[in-house]
């Protein structure tokens, strides 16, 4: 939703929004949800609604920075990156169970609500507690559709795969807030929070991921030989941000890495009153689908001998353009993942040029790459050579 749409819906209640003169969302957005929550929790709501820690991604990070997460005896621990559905537990004593997500709902402006969708959703537990933790039920598809399903019918479904909560950190225990409190200290009262529903014979919906101090490396590629999505890297002495920063020194998401076979197809001119405002600041790659041609990254980091090189510059019109004998190029490319909305690789970079190939023979099925797109992890993106498929 836009601005112009927050306004309207702001003016239609007759809301008053105070606003600072800069042109942004937020004031809206805060006045709506407080709207619709005085509606819902006419005496305020039983838990504080809080942003899920986000992470930064490794791609991000200078190579040193890389090398110095993996080292044993740092102060870095590691944990699988599960595949499914973030969610933000709140155990209310004496009231009951809430659960949100990331996302904001436009009907009420809160975050997207799951608690109705829990195997648990009737427990009154007889503690206060605030988790941050992962729902998943199978695959990370088959998770998101018990979650979109209506309540009722998603727990009947749930006889066969249940959603499983798997708690990774704790920002509430009992009066206390720990989120000012050191990573290291949090992970202590995880161990409080297990013992008690343990006691109310709960335990059965909850998992605990390992966490992993010493051989993190390794840990990463037993995981993604296993076939899972790979680890968060998490520094013992960070607070829990319940902000949308990405910090570089909190939480690192490094995932499996993907490898495309591409060929330039186009490019972004520096921005004007940049350093590369005269050269190719960004380089589009392309493959053929059965669907035809998809952008499948836009790189920025090049070398400077290759920016040199691509740049063709018109004194003429004082423009910036492409050398026309780079448009075709094959290359190796490599990312993190695949966005969801935008469908590039992340954090895509060239590993190396490929004069072996043409344009093309840069052929991948679309249906493979929507698959990773939409989070599949049993699925690798393939070349197809001809009616065959290669490496």
């Amino acid at each position: 939703m836009n601005l112009s749409d927050l306004k309207r819906r702001v003016e239609t209640l007759g809301l008053k929004v105070v606003t600072d003169g800069a042109p942004a969302k937020e004031p809206f957005i805060a006045a709506l949800k407080d709207h619709f929550l005085s509606k819902d929790y006419p005496d305020g709501p039983p838990f504080e609604e809080i942003q899920p820690m986000l992470c930064r991604s490794y791609g991000d990070l200078s190579q040193k920075e890389q090398d110095a997460l993996w080292k044993d005896g740092n102060d870095w621990l590691a944990q699988e990156k599960l595949n499914g559905v973030r969610l933000i537990l709140h155990c209310v004593k004496g009231v009951g169970v809430f659960g949100h997500g990331r996302e904001i709902n436009t009907k009420n402006f809160r975050r997207s609500e799951f608690h109705h969708h829990l195997l648990f959703h009737d427990f009154i537990p007889s503690f206060t507690a605030t988790l941050d933790c992962e729902v998943v039920a199978g695959s990370l598809q088959s998770t998101v559709a018990l979650l979109r399903m209506k309540p009722e019918e998603s727990r009947e479904k749930q006889s066969q795969t249940p959603l499983k909560i798997h708690v990774f950190d704790v920002t509430r225990w009992e009066g206390f807030d720990l989120r000012v409190r050191r990573l290291d200290e949090r992970l202590a009262f995880i161990q409080d929070f297990r013992t008690a529903i343990t006691a109310a014979s709960m335990g059965q919906h909850f998992e605990f991921p390992a966490v992993h101090f010493q051989d993190k490396r390794g840990v990463f590629d037993r995981i993604i030989k296993a076939g899972g999505e790979g680890v968060v890297l998490k520094r013992l002495s960070s607070p829990y941000i319940d902000a949308t920063s990405r910090s570089r020194t909190g939480w690192i998401k490094c995932k499996r890495g993907l490898e495309v076979t591409a060929y330039v197809s186009g490019f972004e001119p520096g921005r004007k009153g940049s350093l590369n405002e005269n050269r190719v600041a960004v380089l589009h790659f392309s493959v053929n689908t059965e669907n035809g041609p998809l952008l499948v990254a836009k790189i920025s980091s090049l070398p400077n001998d290759l920016q040199k090189a691509v740049t063709q510059r018109d004194s003429a019109t004082k423009t910036v353009g492409i050398n026309p004998t780079f448009l075709g190029k094959v290359a190796t490319i490599s990312g993190v993942e695949i966005a969801y909305k935008s469908g590039r690789l992340t954090s895509a970079r060239i590993l190396h040029m490929r004069g072996d190939l043409l344009k093309e023979d840069c052929s991948y099925s679309a249906s493979d790459l929507d698959a990773i797109r939409k989070g599949a992890t049993d699925v690798v993106p393939m070349r197809i050579a001809g009616k065959g498929r290669v490496q």
